[in-house]
């Protein structure tokens, strides 16, 4: 038939969100002019595509080297990270601890006569724990005195000091 352009086309079931769709048109090389010409009157964008061989191995080479530096590179700054995670988190651990100590200083005076410890709780036991520091560090007659406060204008007070590490990643 004189006049058709045999054409093969496919939808490549990509969309964006305006609505505009991605499609394979395949058309013989000498009405390939006459068909990009034909879908620029009625408003479509085409452009011709020629297979290279060997740019299609090259670039695949490029991709395959790009992902092995890619994971090195993953690998280098998870090191760092992870080296530089445990550096703050010794850090952080000596600020709490010269806090604590600092605080005894000052609350049970020089010379500093006082025990310093770490304890780890199980997961919601904090208010047992600091219950039964309190029931073993206060005086008989202070007793009431100790202990979390309801009103906003009293603090919380303790025969102890408390100081808790917190870090987001250990509270999940």
């Amino acid at each position: 038939m004189p006049g058709v352009v045999p054409k093969s086309d496919m939808y490549l079931g990509l969309e964006d969100p305006d609505g505009n769709q991605l499609w394979r048109l395949t058309v013989m090389s000498e009405s390939s002019q006459s068909y990009i010409r034909i879908l620029k009157k009625n408003g479509f964008q085409s452009q011709e595509f020629f297979y290279d061989a060997e740019a299609y191995s090259a670039n695949k080479n490029l991709e395959a080297q790009l992902k092995q530096d890619l994971r090195v590179c993953n690998e280098k700054l998870y090191t760092k990270s992870n080296n530089n995670f445990q550096e703050l988190f010794q850090a952080l651990l000596h600020l709490k601890i010269m806090r604590t100590y600092i605080d005894g200083v000052l609350r049970f005076g020089i010379p500093p006569i006082f025990l310093l410890g770490i304890i780890k709780p199980v997961k919601n036991m904090d208010a047992k724990i600091m219950s039964r520091l309190t029931d073993t560090f206060s005086e008989e007659h202070l007793k009431e005195m100790y202990g979390q406060k309801e009103e906003a204008q009293d603090e919380d007070f303790f025969p102890y000091i408390s100081n808790p590490l917190t870090c987001p990643l250990y509270l999940q």
